[in-house]
């Protein structure tokens, strides 16, 4: 008799559609949602964010990665990154054209 499997909204891989917990990455699988998946509980989200503030263009990038990855998590990361390049952008592109202003004497 064949058990009949689905996906587990946090690591992607096939478990039984019965479980309570991943085999695999040991999510608890009773109480979650794949809608309550935090960025925050990425192992990478510190050293993405970091990149993010620092180089956004590379912050897009690996937010595209992210968001084609079967992984809850990784999706999640993936939009967090993406959000917070475009934020770090914009940030960026004020203080320059503020700083352009002051230093042309405009304000």
């Amino acid at each position: 008799m064949l058990d009949k499997t689905k996906k587990c909204p946090f690591c992607a891989e096939d478990i039984n559609e019965n479980a309570i917990k991943c085999k695999h990455c040991g999510s608890d699988l009773n109480n979650n949602d794949s809608k309550d998946v935090k960025a925050s509980n990425h192992p990478n989200f510190i050293s993405f964010s970091i990149i993010c503030f620092l180089i956004p263009i590379i912050g897009l990038i690996l937010g595209m990665v992210y968001l084609t990855k079967n992984s809850a998590l990784d999706k999640k990361l993936g939009e967090h990154c993406i959000s917070f390049s475009i934020l770090m952008t914009i940030l960026i592109a004020v203080v320059y054209f503020v700083y352009m202003m002051l230093s042309s004497g405009l304000i």
